[in-house]
Formats: structure tokens, sequence, C-alpha cells
């Protein structure tokens, strides 16, 4: 009986291995049939798309342009005034635009405007978690109450609208939830490190909750996509960050947020779950998981990728 249990043991174990190969072989296959016959854009018309950190920026862009597929298109942002004008130049171009003051970070306004989205505009078919700040700063100069906001701002305000729109989409079985996290969170860099650490986590929140969403057939329904993009050319102006590398820009130059921005939009409705931009920073991401550590540092410091510290301790907003 031993011997049977043994052999069955290992018989098992070489069913499991044939299934696991069939799926590669299977996942492989539509990888590379999808890079010859790329996967139809969805239709968002007059679906509802709502849009964290609405009033400037990447944000903005990816807004605009959901409003011009002819989508519902929600805008939250803590800067009334901003947020106010872009959904009057919205409605201006015949689109659809709805602005709400909301700090993102605040549990209970989260609740209050999803409530009222629900309520006013209907239920929510794609999220986009894009609101962010960024300090750049050694960790020895850090200020705490920054450091909390920064985490606050970039990472805890996706648990919250995720929390409020996730349920509704496991309901009716469909939905789409977007978080832009950055380059940042790929890799790391100098006087970057409380930014960095924000969109490291944003990386790893996206993939446990893919895990989790593949445990139901509710969940497999709802679509996910992380965006890391390199630096926005006009987002970092009004910062004070610029880039000190001198060869970073060379080979990764600035992406202007409206070039990012359609392109974010076109691999969204085309549900690609990671959207690296420029794409020619896959190279260095993909190299980086199968070279060792130590290389790895080596190619990333020959980029250089750093950002000049604030002389006066402010924040970029």
């Amino acid at each position: 009986s031993g011997m049977i249990l043994y052999l069955f043991n290992w018989l098992l174990f070489f069913v499991e291995l044939a299934r696991l190969v069939v799926r590669l072989a299977l996942a492989l296959s539509e990888v590379l049939y999808r890079a010859l016959v790329p996967k139809p854009r969805k239709d968002v018309s007059n679906s509802v798309v709502v849009v964290t950190g609405a009033a400037r920026g990447l944000g903005r862009e990816i807004a605009r342009i959901f409003a011009n597929l002819g989508a519902k298109v929600v805008l939250l942002d803590i800067d009334q005034a901003r947020n106010n004008e872009l959904a009057k130049t919205i409605r201006a171009s015949g689109g659809k635009g709805f602005s709400f003051t909301c700090d993102v970070t605040d549990e209970d306004q989260v609740k209050n405007i999803a409530q009222k989205i629900g309520r006013l505009i209907g239920d929510v078919d794609i999220l986009v978690n894009n609101a962010g700040i960024a300090q750049a700063m050694p960790v020895l100069n850090m200020n705490p109450n920054q450091v909390r906001r920064t985490m606050e701002v970039n990472t805890l305000s996706h648990f919250w609208m995720i929390q409020e729109f996730l349920p509704k989409m496991l309901e009716r079985k469909q939905g789409h939830i977007v978080a832009v996290s950055s380059l940042a969170g790929l890799v790391g860099a100098a006087n970057y490190t409380e930014y960095c650490a924000s969109k490291f986590a944003v990386m790893g929140l996206m993939l446990s909750l893919d895990r989790e969403l593949s445990l139901t057939e509710a969940g497999r329904a709802v679509r996910l996509t992380t965006v890391c993009p390199a630096v926005l050319s006009r987002d970092f102006s009004h910062m004070g960050l610029p880039y000190l590398s001198a060869w970073f820009p060379r080979i990764f130059p600035p992406v202007d947020a409206k070039v990012a921005a359609r392109e974010v939009v076109n691999r969204i409705l085309r549900d690609q779950e990671l959207i690296v931009l420029p794409a020619s920073f896959n190279i260095i991401l993909k190299l980086s998981l199968v070279l060792p550590h130590s290389v790895g540092k080596i190619v990333q410091e020959y980029l250089d990728y750093m950002v000049n510290p604030m002389t006066d301790g402010g924040t970029a907003l």
C-alpha cells in the first residue's frame, strides 16, 4: 500500500506538471497572438469613468480623452477651481463632465462622494486612481507629516476608493480599476524615497488584488490595469523637481502628459494589465528581473535616475 501511495503521488505530480506546461503554453500563445493582433478597444460611450487627481497633469488629460469618447467623466480633486474649470470645458465641447471636490485621503468624504455618484450619475464602470503628490528630499531631511501625507494620497486613497466602488463591480460582474503608479514604483531613485515607497506600494496592492479577484467568477470579470509612466514633462515644472541625469533623459526622455494619456487610455480600452511608459523601459525592467541584483544596480547607476532635492522643504502637489 505504501508503494501504491508513493506511485500515486508521483502520478499526481506529473499530471499537475503537465497542466502547468499546457497553461503556460496557452498563455504564451495568447501574448504572441495579441502582439500581432491587438485586442479590440472596448466602447466606453455612456460609461461612468471616475478619475481622481483630475484637475491637472495626467489625470486631466485622461479625463478629457474619456470625455471625447462619450463617457460620463466624474472628476475628483481637492482643487475645486481647476476641477470645476475642467468640467465646464468638457461640457462646453459637448462632453459629459461632473466635478466633485474631494480629499481622497478622507474615508468619510470618499464614502459620501461615492454615494452621490451612484445616486446622481450611475454605477461606475472605470475607476482611475490617479491622485498623487511628491516631495524630493534626502531621507534624513524628510518632514514626518509630509511623509504621512504622501502615503495617504499616493497609496491609502487607492484602498478607500476601491472599497467603495469594487463591491458594485463585483455585483454587476463588470468593471475596470486603473491604478497610476510610476517608474518610481519599479526602480528606486535618489532623493525620492517616500514617493518611490508609495508607488511601490501601489504595485503591491494591484498585484495582490489581482490574485484576490482571481479566486471568484465575479472577481475575474473585473479588469485591473497598473500604469507606470516615466517623468511627465508638464507635471513637474511646478514642483521644482528637475531631473539631474545626463543619461536618463537622452535614453528615456520625459513624456508629454497628453501623449502619455492617449497611450494610457488606448491600452486601458484593450484591458492591458501593465502599462510602462516609455515602452522602451520594459527592456530594462525585464532584464532587471533576470540579472543578478548587483548587475541591476550598476545599470541603474548608469541611468542615474534621480531628482534634485527641494531646498525649502516644500511639498509638490
